[in-house]
């Protein structure tokens, strides 16, 4: 399989930003572009169709909609309007999600079923390879694990084994200034741990740890939970530091089997464009450059 980079966006922007993004990362080598659905964001579709407009080559998706949040005959409709913007470019991730009953939004039971249904009624819009997406993770001990529990699905499907892809991606920051990245880093993926880290079975994770994270970004107290995270916890969930940094933790991650990695936010320090840079100038052409 072809091994891929993308870049994707929280949906907390203004309409002249998802402008702004588009025309940047349209200008590099990327495989594809996605965006976020969480609450109390944007949902995933108005950033895309005002991106799609400006990005011409990457593929375009949301990478992660809670049919909770969003009726399946939606997903459908707005699959079949973004791909009229973007033929044969578009593709669709479904999640669970989290943070749904903290905004308000009830969450379907059982999630899976929930999650089948969505798929049966806007797979005919949609076309292009399988993948499945491992959000936010840059973990490379996790990436055989989810190859084990694919071949299972694939042998059952009688579909050939490896004929998924594996996509990883997690919140990245890239910056010449190594520690600062690091720095921000630490603090913008504090609220996704307590949601993500006990899902991964090849670490052993605190809970208590998880547990105080949890009550200092609920109380907004990003910096006292960022001191929190360990360098370990920081490379296993993150893409932090330089360029050279997110050229390592790339390579390992297709090493390890992945397909697609996946750069998410907030990408730079302050402004995205800075790190999006970065990674569209130098991250990207090293990883093509070493056969990718």
């Amino acid at each position: 399989m072809p091994q891929e980079v993308s870049v994707a966006f929280q949906t907390d922007k203004t309409p002249q930003q998802y402008v702004a993004l588009a025309q940047q990362v349209d200008e590099y080598d990327l495989d594809a572009v996605t965006v976020y659905c969480d609450a109390p964001y944007h949902p995933s579709y108005g950033p895309l169709l005002l991106m799609a407009l400006h990005i011409h080559r990457a593929r375009l998706g949301p990478a992660c909609i809670p049919p909770s949040r969003i009726h399946p005959i939606d997903l459908a409709v707005e699959s079949a309007l973004l791909e009229g913007l973007a033929p044969d470019r578009t593709y669709l991730g479904l999640a669970r999600g989290a943070w749904l009953p903290q905004h308000g939004i009830a969450e379907h039971q059982p999630p899976i079923q929930a999650i089948r249904e969505a798929v049966e009624i806007v797979r005919l819009l949609l076309s292009g390879g399988d993948e499945l997406k491992v959000g936010g993770s840059a973990n490379p001990d996790l990436v055989p694990v989810i190859r084990s529990y694919l071949a299972q699905g694939e042998a059952r499907a009688s579909r050939v084994q490896g004929a998924v892809g594996i996509a990883v991606g997690a919140v990245c920051v890239c910056d010449e200034d190594r520690d600062a990245a690091r720095g921000t880093a630490r603090r913008s993926m504090a609220i996704y741990l307590p949601v993500i880290a006990l899902l991964d079975p090849t670490l052993d994770i605190d809970p208590e740890l998880m547990r105080r994270l949890d009550e200092l970004t609920s109380r907004h107290q990003a910096e006292d939970a960022g001191r929190l995270v360990s360098d370990d916890l920081l490379e296993r969930f993150a893409f932090a530091g330089n360029a050279d940094d997110l050229i390592r933790q790339a390579e390992a991650l297709y090493a390890a089997g992945a397909t697609r990695v996946e750069f998410g936010t907030p990408h730079g320090l302050e402004h995205p464009e800075t790190g999006l840079r970065l990674i569209g100038e130098r991250v990207v052409p090293a990883l093509r450059s070493g056969g990718r």
